[in-house]
């Protein structure tokens, strides 16, 4: 009987099944999964295509490329543009190969809600107008909470980032 796997926790699914019940990532082919875990114990190609996931401090693009790389999701860090070593040489960014960004996005968030498990409270109140903060109906099209000030509109690229 064919089975699919999660490339996150490992767990094993019927093959019509497309997407892990408990990290909600999509599921991979036995085949396939074996290939991440091999490519996830070396390095990345640098000169391959990549895409960057998340951009930060080093520390934490550090702790999200373990959580890829257990998940079996070859990544690797870079200084992000214009942050050079001598520069401020703090800023990262988190790389995956273009085929892994969707995986790697699903990770990532899942990980994000595991450890700060108040952003779904959050987001459930913003989706309906209210303050993240102080829970003041500051309404949809707000930018700005009247209540405490908080800025609730912050403007981000969507999809993959090209390095």
């Amino acid at each position: 009987m064919q089975v699919k796997r999660c490339p996150s926790c490992g767990g094993e699914f019927f093959a019509s099944v497309t997407e892990c019940a408990d990290c909600e990532v999509p599921l991979v082919l036995p085949e396939e999964y074996g290939r991440r875990k091999i490519s996830a114990a070396g390095s990345l190609d640098p000169a391959a295509g990549t895409v960057a996931v998340r951009e930060g401090q080093k520390e934490w693009i550090e702790e999200l490329a373990d959580v890829l790389n257990g998940s079996g999701i070859a990544c690797r860090m870079a200084l992000a543009p214009g942050c050079t070593p001598g520069g401020c040489g703090t800023t990262y960014r988190l790389l995956v190969m273009e085929e892994d960004y969707q995986a790697a996005v699903a990770v990532v968030e899942t990980y994000y809600r595991d450890m700060y498990p108040e952003l779904a409270e959050a987001q459930a109140g913003m989706s309906e107008g209210a303050c993240p903060a102080c829970g003041h109906k500051a309404g949809m099209e707000a930018t700005i909470c009247p209540e405490c000030g908080l800025v609730l509109v912050i403007e981000e690229e969507d999809g993959p980032q090209e390095e």
